[in-house]
């Protein structure tokens, strides 16, 4: 009982003050104007956790403190990515067998070597090729006798479908004798990727022979952070550079952007399609591809200047002789050893560029602990 009244007796003391101060509380929100003001981005930062600072100039001079005023220039945002030699696709030129049968020879170029449209890559002996040429043969000599008529026709027609070119069937005409085995010729001119089959292997109209590539053009494929894919838009020209090929850098324009980025390196990749007359470009190499954007009035500050902490950045700018306070920023574009900001400084500002860690330490340790609530 003599703690119930203990209580009782606490509520009666404290309502009245309570009811006072809820009373004060709706007669302000009454009186305070409302307003739809709007802060101004730049000064809407949220302030950095870091209290101000007062450093003497011979502590300043020994922790190699250096300021420099805050530049108002005109710059380019740029961005250098790495690129690599790929082929064009369009150029890659699969030859399959184009009858069954086994290889009787392979007198084509190895892998990585030249070959030319028209050259013998392969030597087919096939069963199913005497038969059709034997047939043709018989179609010929009836035509002999009376017009040719649609049964030569399709024989001849049968005899292209499997690979016998014009040369060869004059051959056999002038022969009279059905070719033991055929020569299969390359469709294109390029370099040989695949030559998976060997001599005596079977083969049909599904067995890939070679594979050939055409450099005559190539495609660059460059690797673009997300940050900078302002700067790699379809059309956009940029400056490539294979200085291990021994060719000079050289512009080119993006053909094509791909939609998906890498899930590795969470990059996105773009296309050039570059002209390789001379063959310098060969597929695997790396190079750099430098990216511009037009440029713009800004204020710049050394990027050592800038002090990262979880999703925010800012900067030490001297307010008074040898008095230092953090100032958030909105960093924007990389230009050499400088940094672009958005938002947060003027030109004429005087920041901290060297020493700014050892200032930022001195900082925390000015800077009062948090209380933790009981």
């Amino acid at each position: 009982m003599k703690r119930r009244s203990t209580v009782r007796g606490a509520i009666r003391r404290w309502l009245p003050g309570a009811v006072l101060v809820l009373a004060s509380a709706a007669a302000s929100a009454q009186m305070a104007p409302a307003t739809d003001a709007v802060e101004d981005p730049a000064t809407a930062l949220p302030p950095p956790p870091r209290a101000p600072v007062t450093i003497a100039p011979a502590e300043a001079t020994a922790i190699g403190l250096r300021i420099e005023a805050a530049r108002n220039e005109r710059v380019a945002e740029s961005l250098r990515a790495v690129a690599v030699v790929v082929l064009d696709e369009a150029k890659v030129l699969h030859v399959p067998s184009p009858v069954a049968g086994w290889i009787e020879a392979l007198p084509g170029a190895a892998v990585g070597q030249a070959v030319q449209q028209g050259e013998a890559i392969a030597s087919v002996s096939s069963p199913e090729l005497v038969t059709a040429q034997n047939e043709y043969l018989a179609a010929l000599r009836d035509a002999r006798f009376g017009p040719r008529g649609a049964t030569l026709e399709n024989a001849r027609g049968r005899l292209k479908d499997l690979g016998v070119g014009d040369a060869a069937i004059a051959v056999i005409e002038a022969s009279g004798e059905p070719l033991s085995r055929i020569d299969v010729a390359a469709p294109g001119s390029g370099v040989v990727l695949r030559r998976p089959v060997g001599i005596g292997a079977m083969v049909d109209a599904t067995t890939e022979l070679m594979t050939i590539a055409d450099l005559s053009s190539v495609w660059i494929i460059a690797e673009v952070p997300e940050s900078g894919r302002g700067l790699a838009r379809i059309g956009t020209n940029a400056t490539i550079d294979f200085s291990s090929s021994g060719r000079k850098a050289f512009v080119a324009r993006i053909d094509y952007v791909y939609p998906t980025p890498e899930q590795r390196t969470r990059t996105r990749r773009v296309r050039f399609v570059v002209a390789n007359g001379d063959g310098k470009l060969r597929p695997g190499q790396y190079g750099n591809v430098d990216f511009h954007g037009p440029s713009h009035d800004a204020v710049t500050v050394p990027r050592d200047a800038l002090v990262e902490i979880g999703a925010g950045q800012y900067t030490w700018v001297e307010v008074a002789p040898d008095h230092f306070e953090p100032r958030s920023v909105v960093p924007g574009a990389r230009i050499g050893d400088r940094v672009e900001i958005r938002a947060g400084l003027a030109g004429g500002d005087r920041v901290v560029a060297a020493g700014v860690f050892l200032l930022d330490a001195e900082s925390q340790l000015q800077t009062p602990a948090p209380r933790l609530n009981p």
